[in-house]
C-alpha cells in the first residue's frame, strides 16, 4: 500500500514537472509527447492574498453572511419592542449585575470544583434513573415542613414511580404515584396518585372580598384523595388531560389561633363544610393550547390558553354536588430573544352549587400562595368566583435558573363575579428566585400585598416569605 501510495505521488509531481517544462522558453526543446505546433500553456496566476483577519486577536468573531446579502431591516414589531426595553432598563441592570452574575459566578465554582456531582453520587443512582432528595417549604404563617422524595424512573416499560413523604411537628403528607408512558414519544401517559395529608395549621380568612388578614385563624385537616386519569398532547398545539378523583376531608380546630375562636362555624353560609366534611367523587377536564412549541424549554413568546371544568359529587350525600370551570389566559413576549420574558395573564374561577348543599370551603375558588397573588399566603381570597391579572416578568440567570418579578391584582367575590369593582381588588408585588429540572424545583419569594384599594389608607397589608425545595 504504501508503494502504491508513493507511486502515485511521484506521478503527480512528475505531471507538475511536466506543466512547468511546458511553459518553458520557446528556445527551450519541446516535449517529445506533444507536436511542435502545439500552443504554449498560459503561466499559473500568483496565489491570491489571504483577506484580512475579521477580528482581532481576542476579539468576537462578527457572523458571515454566507449568502452575501445585507440583513434585513427591523420588522415594526422589532422597533415596538424597544417601548418595554427602555422601560425594563433599570430592572435588566439591577438584575444583571446583582442577582445574574454572582450567581453565575457562584455556579461557575459549583462546575469548576464538580459539587453537583457529589450530590448526584449522594443522592441519585442507575445514571440518575432512581433517587431520593430532601424536600423542605417554608411560608410565612405556616409551620415549616420537611420531608424525603424518591422516584425510580423505568421502574417497567414506560413506568415511572415517586413516593413523597413529610412527618414534622404535627404535619404528616405522603404521596404515591406512578406514570405509564403510553406511547413511545411520552405524547400520551396514563397517571395515578394516593395522598394523604394532615395539618393542624391551615389558614382561614373568611369569605367574599370582605375579608381581612387581621382575621387569619388556624384549622386542623385531615384530607386523602386518590386520582388516575390521562394526558394526551396535541402535536405542538398543546394537550388535554382527563381526571378522576375520590377525596375525603375532615376538620376541627386548629392551632395556634383555632378557627372556632374567630369564625362561627357552626353557620353553614360563614364556614360551609366545616362540621360535616365531606366524601367527593369528582370528575375534570382540562384542555392547554400554546402556540409557543413544546419541545422547547425556554419559554419564547406567544399565547397560552387553559380551559378547565369539573363536576363533584358526594355519594352519600346527593344534596352536596357542584360544578367547577374557570380558565387562563397568557400572553408571553420575548423581549430580548435570550427569553427575557414579559407576560401578562388573566386567571378566573367559578363555582356552581347543584343540589342544596352549599360548597365546602376547601372546595371554594381561592387565590393566593404558589401560582395566584402571591404576595399573600396560601388560600387567602376564597369565595365563589376569583379573579386576577398579572404582570410577570421572567429573567433568565443559568440553564434552567431564573429570576421572577410580578405585580398582581385580585380578590375573590360572590357568584359570578357579583360585587366586582376596580376598587375592590388587592394589589400585590415581588420578586422571586426559581430553579427547575425534570424531577425538582426550587423557589426563594419575597412578595409584599396591600389592604383593598378602596381603603382609607392604602398600605401593605402582609408580607410573603416562601422557600421551598419541592420534587414532582
Amino acid at each position: 500500500m504504501r508503494s502504491f501510495i508513493l507511486a502515485g505521488v511521484g506521478l503527480g509531481l512528475s505531471l507538475c514537472a511536466a506543466g512547468v517544462r511546458a511553459d518553458a522558453p520557446a528556445s527551450a526543446p519541446a516535449s517529445p509527447r506533444a507536436p511542435a505546433s502545439a500552443p504554449a500553456l498560459a503561466a499559473p496566476s500568483p496565489p491570491a492574498p489571504l483577506p484580512p483577519p475579521s477580528a482581532a486577536p481576542g476579539a468576537t468573531r462578527p457572523i458571515p453572511r454566507y449568502d452575501g446579502r445585507e440583513p434585513p431591516p427591523p420588522t415594526v414589531g422589532e422597533v415596538l419592542l424597544w417601548g418595554p426595553r427602555l422601560l425594563l432598563l433599570p430592572l435588566h441592570l439591577t438584575l444583571e449585575y446583582l442577582l445574574r452574575r454572582p450567581l453565575v459566578a457562584l455556579l461557575g465554582l459549583v462546575e469548576q470544583h464538580h459539587l453537583d456531582e457529589y450530590v448526584k453520587r449522594a443522592f441519585v443512582w442507575r445514571d440518575g434513573q432512581a433517587g431520593i432528595f430532601p424536600t423542605f417549604l417554608y411560608e410565612l404563617g405556616l409551620s415549616p415542613a420537611v420531608g424525603l422524595y424518591a422516584f425510580y424512573h423505568d421502574l417497567g416499560p414506560g413506568l415511572d414511580m415517586h413516593l413523597n413523604g413529610v412527618v414534622w411537628n404535627r404535619i404528616a403528607q405522603a404521596r404515591l404515584g406512578a406514570t405509564l408512558d403510553l406511547s413511545d414519544g411520552r405524547a400520551a401517559n396514563l397517571a395515578w396518585n394516593i395522598t394523604y395529608r394532615q395539618r393542624p395549621d391551615q389558614l382561614f380568612f373568611g369569605l367574599g372580598p370582605a375579608s381581612l388578614d387581621a382575621n387569619a385563624s388556624h384549622y386542623w385537616q385531615r384530607l386523602v384523595t386518590a386520582d388516575v386519569g390521562p394526558s394526551v398532547a396535541i402535536g405542538d398545539l398543546g394537550g388535554f388531560r382527563l381526571r378522576a378523583a375520590y377525596s375525603h376531608a375532615s376538620f376541627a380546630n386548629g392551632e395556634p389561633t383555632g378557627i372556632e375562636s374567630v369564625f362561627d362555624v357552626a353557620n353553614p353560609s360563614v364556614v360551609p363544610g366545616f362540621l360535616t366534611g365531606y366524601g367527593l367523587f369528582s370528575t375534570e377536564a382540562l384542555l392547554a393550547l400554546d402556540s409557543r412549541s413544546r419541545h422547547r424549554q425556554d419559554p419564547g413568546s406567544g399565547l397560552r390558553l387553559e380551559l378547565t371544568g369539573a363536576y363533584a359529587i358526594d355519594p352519600g350525600r346527593a344534596a352536596l354536588q357542584f360544578f367547577r370551570w374557570g380558565g387562563t389566559l397568557s400572553g408571553y413576549l420575548d423581549l430580548s430573544r435570550r427569553n427575557q420574558v414579559l407576560s401578562l395573564v388573566l386567571y378566573t374561577s367559578f363555582v356552581e352549587p347543584i343540589g342544596s348543599a352549599p360548597v365546602p370551603f376547601t372546595e371554594l375558588p381561592a387565590l393566593g400562595g404558589v401560582d395566584y397573588m402571591r404576595g399573600f399566603n396560601t388560600r387567602r381570597f376564597v369565595s365563589d368566583s376569583a379573579i386576577t391579572a398579572m404582570l410577570d416578568y421572567i429573567y433568565p440567570i443559568w440553564d434552567n435558573v431564573a429570576a421572577d418579578l410580578f405585580v398582581e391584582a385580585g380578590n375573590a367575590f360572590g357568584p359570578h363575579l357579583s360585587g366586582f369593582a376596580l376598587e375592590r381588588l388587592h394589589l400585590d408585588w415581588g420578586l422571586g428566585f426559581r430553579t427547575r429540572s425534570r424531577t425538582a424545583a426550587f423557589d426563594v419569594r419575597l412578595a409584599f400585598g396591600t389592604n383593598r384599594l378602596d381603603s382609607a389608607n392604602i398600605g401593605v397589608e402582609h408580607v410573603a416569605v416562601f422557600v421551598g425545595l419541592s420534587h414532582y
